[in-house]
């Protein structure tokens, strides 16, 4: 049976660590089922992202 988790990050100085931090989610792409990014401001960006594992 799988299991369902969320995994939430905040990036600060976001346009500087974006490329990273997609290649980093980009190497779980068979469990990542989904993610949401939100700009607060120029500063900090929310990401929550759903996955699955056993």
């Amino acid at each position: 049976m799988s299991k369902i988790a969320i995994i939430s990050a905040i990036l600060e100085n976001p346009k500087e660590c974006q490329m990273q931090f997609n290649e980093v989610v980009a190497s779980f792409r068979g469990n990542t089922k989904g993610r949401m990014g939100i700009p607060l401001d120029e500063e900090i960006s929310v990401v929550s992202i759903v996955v699955t594992g056993s």
